[in-house]
């Protein structure tokens, strides 16, 4: 066996990686290198894909190449699960009770607006009422009357509803700025919207609340900047607070903002005490609870892990890998990868301790590709450390595998962690030589992806080190 693998390493790949790493007997194969986070092998925080339109997304959704990144139809923003105000009838209709479904003149608009200013609280109420809804058609937001309603003004009249004393008015102007927000968030901004929407969500009435929380946090989906406005505007200690609600609408609300300005700002959001309430709702027996509270957590490991070890996330998320539920195990295994790769070594073996090795290593014939690709992110940290218990849980066939997915980036981490094995020990090269790793390794040689070549060029420099070292 060790003449025929010879042959190969030294007739196949030699030449192939002199060009590509220089000698491989100069590899360093033990250094703990986790290349800065614009490396494609690094999965991004959900705030590269906004998720405006669903905090929560329901299982099976499609992803793409960011972790956890199902997105409804940009048709449907606000669902009927997280966006209760639309098909609940005690807060969807209008209160003028006329249906949404009418298609009035311009002329009407403008009339609408300026009774939104009356002096007469009933009618001033009416007016804003129908104004909300006429921003939605029945079915999904009418992007042609928000345009409509922006262009004549009717932007700062609702703003300026916010500072009514009557709670009717502030909700039905709020759901309205939260509709407008949707596709015209700058114009929400610019119109002073974020200061008044932060002062309410101070206020005792829980439905209020709701609807305002719904407006900033399409707020903060917007962009980047909208979001820095938001936490500018003093929101995150309020909505840090409101994590303690028993209400799951607002809580799935409060949790899908914070998730978003965890990736703009996770400092922030630690900083507001966050963390360890979070950390606390792991245990929760509700998996949408758990599903959003997961989601914030790795968006906040992404850049702060250490905070969230520290505050005691890891075993129960270790404890969430076996959820039956796919988008909790998805977010899960997101937020210990983050955890492994970012935060010091001590933590990474804290995950081990924790026994998160055995269900990863599981998760690894998942079909669900994010699963896939996150499982190994976090296995690549953890075989930093803790090559052996990754073997031992039996790890090595099925990463052999995933290396002939057509995925580069999952291709790439696969090679990585085979790279970090290999370079552990005689012995655990000699495992990933038994289970087959050479012949996919060297297929990747060819790929024209550099990440993937180099790090298929490293794995194979790796298991030619130690392989001379058997011999």
């Amino acid at each position: 066996m060790y003449l025929c693998l010879n042959y190969c390493i030294q007739s196949s790949a030699l030449g192939v990686i002199k060009q590509k790493i220089g000698d491989p007997l100069s590899v360093i194969t033990g250094k703990r290198t986790i290349r800065q986070r614009d490396n494609p092998s690094v999965d991004y925080p959900q705030r590269i894909n906004r998720q405006r339109d669903n905090p929560c997304p329901a299982e099976g959704n499609p992803s793409v190449d960011n972790p956890s990144e199902d997105k409804p139809s940009r048709d449907n923003p606000c669902p009927a699960e997280s966006n209760p105000s639309v098909d609940n009838p005690s807060k969807g209709q209008s209160v003028s009770g006329q249906s949404t479904k009418d298609n009035p003149s311009k002329g009407q608009f403008y009339t609408l607006v300026n009774q939104a200013k009356n002096s007469d609280p009933n009618a001033r109420l009416a007016a804003v009422s129908r104004i909300r809804g006429l921003l939605w058609n029945g079915a999904n937001l009418n992007e042609v009357a928000i345009a409509e309603f922006v262009s004549i003004g009717a932007v700062p009249v609702l703003v300026n509803c916010l500072k009514s004393t009557d709670d009717k008015l502030l909700a039905e102007a709020a759901w309205a700025l939260k509709n407008i927000s949707y596709v015209k968030a700058q114009e929400v901004v610019e119109a002073g919207a974020v200061p008044p929407l932060v002062k309410l969500l101070q206020s005792e009435n829980m439905d209020l609340c709701e609807c305002t929380a719904w407006a900033l946090r399409d707020i903060t989906a917007a962009s980047d900047d909208l979001a820095l406005a938001v936490i500018e505007a003093g929101a995150l200690p309020p909505l840090v607070n409101l994590l303690q609600s028993e209400n799951m609408e607002l809580f799935k609300c409060i949790a899908s903002a914070l998730a978003i300005i965890a990736a703009v700002k996770a400092q922030e959001v630690v900083e507001a005490g966050a963390v360890p309430l979070l950390v606390k709702l792991l245990e929760s027996p509700n998996l949408e609870v758990c599903k959003c509270t997961v989601d914030v957590l790795a968006n906040i490991a992404y850049v702060k892990a250490q905070e969230v070890v520290e505050a005691g996330a890891v075993p129960p998320l270790v404890m969430l890998l076996q959820s039956p539920n796919l988008e909790v195990r998805k977010q899960t295994v997101r937020a210990l990868a983050y955890i492994a790769c970012f935060a010091s070594l001590d933590h990474a073996r804290e995950v081990v301790e924790a026994g998160a090795v055995p269900p990863l290593v599981k998760l690894l014939q998942s079909p669900d590709m994010d699963l896939c690709k996150n499982t190994v992110l976090a296995l690549k940290g953890i075989s930093y450390v803790k090559a052996r218990k990754v073997v031992k849980a039996g790890a090595v066939p099925p990463l052999v595998k995933l290396l002939q997915s057509p995925n580069m980036v999952l291709c790439e981490n696969t090679a990585w962690t085979l790279k970090n094995i290999a370079g552990a020990s005689d012995d655990l090269a000699l495992a990933v030589i038994e289970a087959g790793a050479l012949p996919p390794l060297l297929n990747l040689l060819k790929s024209q992806n550099k990440y993937v070549c180099e790090e298929a060029s490293l794995a194979i420099g790796n298991i030619i080190g130690r392989y001379m070292d058997l011999q």
